[in-house]
């Protein structure tokens, strides 16, 4: 977590209180359980929308690999667009030490790192034989161990896999601001581009790699499986499972939508600092974020229905429940506006009253105000929600 963002929440009036005891929670027992339960559903029904979105773009991608076309490319693109919301929608079940980001185990950082550096991957405008795919004296066996191995080896920059590694290949480098990247199918294609059959090879991997990764992630949240991730979560304490669910909802909200993905390029001026930089497509994926949010405030997803975490606020404290849920909603209505913008086309701008950079900046304060709505009612609970 980058230092602004914790000192943005040391500043807000949230702050950690004591641990209470499991019945010292003030909100009926039954409904705090039944809330956990319904958790670990939305988190299974995610992962699994996720996993089967991943399997899509392997089918595509494989298609690409084998007949190598303009066609083919852009079904690919668009298969990498539909996994990305998708697993967007999950990143609301982070920053607790779960399966996705278990400090031993987790495989956040092989699914999901960036910012990357295209030039450690593959060639880059003015350096042709940059990246490992072109360095195959140094580089003789592109295969899983490999990649793994080099992912951020030397540092944050250094991505070697994943949905943006991904991207990058599908779209290469976006050197224009009147669209995404440019990458031509001719790239796949054996002795037109070079290094072509190792490209091919190492985006197949990458995206077998995706799947490997997202379907353990579904199989520790399957339901009434011993020993998983869910079965643990609904037998701990309750006032330990709901601190995990409120800190998965501010700190997707204030740290990386607020943060990372908005203020970080804004103040920068820079699109590498953009999460989706070569597709474009990054306030799209902030909206996603912002959907999986409402699911776990709500207790909503597609057609599962029940009590969220507005249930447990109206239980504790009314008013402040209504000032959480607006919070959610004008959150919500902040980034649909902007979804369909490019990043890097508002970014170009530095003037501070262009109508466009004033949008993000409204949708930032509004995920900021977001997470203080939301932690004000988890800590008149009486749950410990620092954000480290």
């Amino acid at each position: 977590m980058r230092l602004f963002a914790f000192l943005i929440l040391l500043a807000s009036p949230i702050s950690a209180l004591a641990a209470p005891t499991q019945a010292s929670l003030p909100i009926p027992e039954d409904l705090a359980r039944k809330v956990v339960a319904h958790y670990a559903e939305i988190v299974h029904a995610s992962y699994s929308d996720a996993l089967s979105d991943a399997v899509s773009l392997d089918v595509a991608i494989r298609a690409l690999v084998k007949k190598p076309s303009e066609a083919s490319l852009a079904s690919a693109r668009e298969a990498w667009k539909r996994a990305r919301v998708s697993y967007a929608h999950t990143e609301v079940f982070r920053f607790y030490g779960g399966p996705i980001d278990d400090p031993e185990k987790g495989p956040e950082g092989l699914i999901n790192a960036w910012p990357l550096d295209e030039a450690y991957i593959d060639y880059v405008e003015g350096q042709s034989n940059a990246g490992l795919i072109n360095r195959p004296q140094e580089f003789k066996k592109i295969d899983e161990a490999l990649v793994v191995s080099l992912n951020e080896k030397n540092g944050e920059k250094n991505i070697s896999t994943g949905y943006h590694a991904i991207e990058f290949l599908l779209w290469g480098q976006d050197l224009r601001l009147d669209t995404a990247g440019q990458r031509p199918a001719s790239d796949y294609q054996k002795g037109k581009g070079a290094n072509a059959e190792r490209r091919a090879r190492y985006l197949e991997l990458l995206s077998k790699l995706l799947v490997k990764h997202l379907r353990s992630l579904r199989d520790e949240w399957t339901p009434a499986t011993k020993g998983n991730y869910a079965d643990k979560l609904k037998s701990e304490s309750l006032d330990e499972s709901l601190r995990k669910i409120y800190t998965g909802v501010i700190g997707l909200s204030i740290d990386e939508m607020a943060g990372e993905r908005l203020t970080v390029p804004l103040e920068m001026n820079d699109q590498e600092n953009e999460q989706s930089c070569f597709s474009d497509t990054t306030l799209r994926d902030a909206a996603s974020n912002q959907e999986g949010i409402r699911s776990v405030y709500f207790g909503s997803y597609k057609n599962i229905q029940g009590p969220g975490l507005h249930e447990l606020g109206l239980a504790v404290d009314a008013k402040l429940a209504a000032s959480s849920m607006r919070s959610v909603e004008t959150a919500t209505a902040r980034i649909a506006a902007i979804a369909d913008k490019a990043l890097d086309r508002i970014l170009a701008s530095k003037k501070k009253n262009d109508a466009e950079r004033s949008a993000v900046n409204a949708t930032i304060s509004a995920f900021e105000a977001q997470a203080r709505a939301v932690a004000a009612t988890g800590l008149k609970m009486g749950l410990v929600l620092n954000i480290q």
